[in-house]
């Protein structure tokens, strides 16, 4: 089940598993935080970097 979780005392896990693992509820949590902040991070900059059509003077 998605609910059951492994206290991170009883799991040896060491570097990028100890803070990015399915196994404990900080691991997920970890993963669903980088998850949000990539996507909302990448909408940000798209937003500001992007390019902005030079306007035409009617004469």
């Amino acid at each position: 089940m998605a609910s059951d979780f492994v206290p991170e005392s009883e799991i040896n896990l060491t570097g990028f598993q100890k803070y990015f693992n399915s196994y404990t509820r900080r691991g997920r949590f970890n993963w669903a935080v980088a998850t949000y902040g990539t996507l909302f991070g990448s909408i940000i900059l798209y937003k500001l970097l992007k390019k902005k059509p030079k306007a035409v003077a009617a004469h």
